[in-house]
């Protein structure tokens, strides 16, 4: 069982996200998630410039211009700390860049504050299971896929990404090469 505490700041709440079994292993994994509670935007204003932000931002990170990105994710999270969204880009940006860590931490942030919506969730449990697998830890990879795939049991995405951290564990074991952290 691995407890993601690490990824947070010092607590106030602590939340189950879920359990998971991993295929036909008996590994049962409770992940356990603790965060403090970020406060709502204080106006209307904040939340435009928020949203100004995050469109600038998405407009960098598409032309992969990653650092550019970032630097409007993080006003558009200063404006919104709950704009789920700027924080999944942030963790994209960040992973791209090759700060895996930063990244999960903002993943986490995006489902924290996530609506309920299936695909968003979808696309969340897939962004973390890729970093997981960079950092060669494929049992936590597989189990963000799993969970990606108990919400959409037709998310192409996340079985090809099952399949392909369960064929790399089968030949390499659990040891793997572990990607390189630039933000450490």
């Amino acid at each position: 069982m691995r407890i993601l505490q690490d990824l947070w700041a010092p607590a106030l709440t602590t939340m189950i996200l879920g359990f998971t079994a991993c295929g036909s292993s008996s590994m049962t994994r409770v992940i356990v998630v603790e965060s403090q509670s970020e406060p709502a935007p204080k106006s209307h204003g904040q939340v435009v410039a928020s949203d100004n932000h995050f469109d600038a931002g998405v407009k960098f990170y598409n032309r992969r211009q990653y650092k550019q990105a970032i630097k409007h994710f993080d006003k558009a999270i200063a404006k919104n700390p709950r704009n789920w969204e700027a924080h999944w880009y942030l963790g994209m940006c960040k992973r791209e860049l090759g700060m895996t860590h930063a990244a999960l931490s903002h993943f986490r942030y995006a489902q924290r504050d996530c609506p309920d919506d299936r695909n968003s969730r979808v696309r969340i449990y897939v962004a973390i299971g890729v970093t997981w697998e960079l950092l060669g830890e494929y049992d936590d990879a597989a189990a963000s896929f799993v969970a990606a795939l108990e919400l959409d049991s037709h998310c192409s995405e996340a079985s090809e990404c099952l399949a392909r951290v369960k064929e790399h564990s089968a030949q390499h074991g659990k040891k793997g090469k572990k990607h390189r952290d630039h933000d450490d």
